[in-house]
């Protein structure tokens, strides 16, 4: 309805409609949603907690525990799928799990997107050979300092999804 009134309206034109949405994104998205209704569908949700139940009583019971057993589960992913990848399949398997032991999906979310977009290889970061692509003739690009300050963000993250855990205690939402 909202699209047809935009439509109607003149709020957008055609062509405004065909380039500047990120179709791409939504179709991502999309699938994303189908993707988690069907094993919620077919019962795998209830395989996953069935199977996963060591994890949720560690995300119930200690947190900290949970955090470093997602960041070597995603990091191990990371190794052999891209990003997008791994959070629609941790987000399949964990929100369920999360959704059980009564934990935030907020929190959960946040960890998954956290350690998922984090990267050691250049051929684990997208937009990182996007980038590459383009700046390897520009005098200004020194691949080993950008790989370091990369290694030290890496560090960052981990350092602030502890930190947050502190924080989360303190206003109630873990």
């Amino acid at each position: 309805m909202i699209l047809y009134a935009t439509l109607s309206l003149g709020f957008i034109n055609h062509k405004q409609f065909r380039e500047n949405i990120d179709w791409t994104f939504l179709i991502f998205l999309a699938s994303m949603i189908g993707f988690i209704k069907t094993f919620s569908f077919i019962g795998l949700e209830s395989v996953f907690l069935e199977n996963f139940k060591w994890l949720g009583i560690y995300m119930q019971k200690n947190i900290m525990i949970f955090v470093i057993l997602s960041f070597i589960i995603i990091l191990v992913m990371r190794l052999f799928i891209p990003s997008n990848s791994a959070v629609i399949i941790l987000t399949t398997i964990l929100f369920p799990i999360a959704q059980t032991y009564g934990i935030n999906l907020w929190i959960v979310s946040f960890i998954i997107l956290m350690f998922s977009d984090m990267w050691f290889f250049p051929y684990q970061s997208t937009y990182y050979i996007q980038f590459e692509n383009e700046m390897c003739d520009e005098i200004y690009f020194n691949e080993k300092d950008l790989l370091i300050f990369n290694g030290i963000s890496n560090i960052f993250r981990i350092l602030a999804i502890f930190i947050s855990i502190y924080y989360w205690k303190q206003v109630g939402i873990l």
